[in-house]
């Protein structure tokens, strides 16, 4: 019978270590997934230098309709609202909430409001009226190359170093303009910082 108890102990601590050996492999494979979950996610929102220029390049043509000239317009579609005639926009997009989401795709709300506040765009029946403004660009600016510089992952800075021309149209020097993106929760990467340096 001593025997037999003895036995009975020695297989129980066999059975513990098992168990024991098989909980651990479960918490280590778990939090392994989770890991790798967050580097799937890491991995998922991370872009590439040409998606970087993509965006901007997006963002400098929106920045542009408010900004230096905006979008084309039938002159014989028009209204009027406290005192500023508005011409029904012909060009892409054509619908006030496609402009919206167009801006809120690469801008954040702050900016998206600030062009908004302009005026230079109203919503009539869903259709896109704009005013007609133009105005030229610097054209002491040469050429910009661009620099993508991450700073964690959820921040970029898109760099333009741009080249200043004097009279006789040769660089003399350049200057420096950056560019914030941020990772929003939604996902997507705007700038929370924009301007047209041209």
């Amino acid at each position: 019978m001593g025997e037999g108890i003895k036995l009975n102990t020695k297989n129980a601590a066999i059975y513990i270590a098992i168990a024991a050996l098989i909980v651990i492999s479960v918490v280590v494979s778990i939090s392994g997934c989770g890991y790798e979950n967050t580097e799937d996610q890491s991995e998922t929102n991370r872009l590439s230098d040409e998606e970087v220029d993509s965006i901007y390049q997006k963002a400098l043509k929106i920045y542009y309709w408010f900004d230096v000239g905006t979008l084309p317009a039938d002159m014989e579609r028009k209204t009027s609202v406290e005192g500023r005639t508005y011409y029904k926009v012909t060009g892409e997009p054509t619908e006030f909430q496609q402009l919206i989401d167009m801006m809120n795709s690469v801008f954040d709300g702050e900016i998206v409001e600030d062009l908004l506040s302009r005026n230079m765009y109203i919503d009539v029946d869903g259709d896109l009226y704009g005013v007609l403004a133009d105005r030229g660009t610097d054209i002491d600016k040469g050429k910009a190359t661009y620099e993508t510089i991450r700073k964690g992952d959820r921040e970029i800075v898109y760099r333009a170093r741009v080249e200043l021309l004097d009279e006789k149209r040769e660089v003399f020097e350049y200057e420096i303009h950056d560019f914030h993106m941020r990772l929003y929760d939604d996902g997507k990467w705007r700038f929370d910082e924009f301007y047209l340096f041209r």
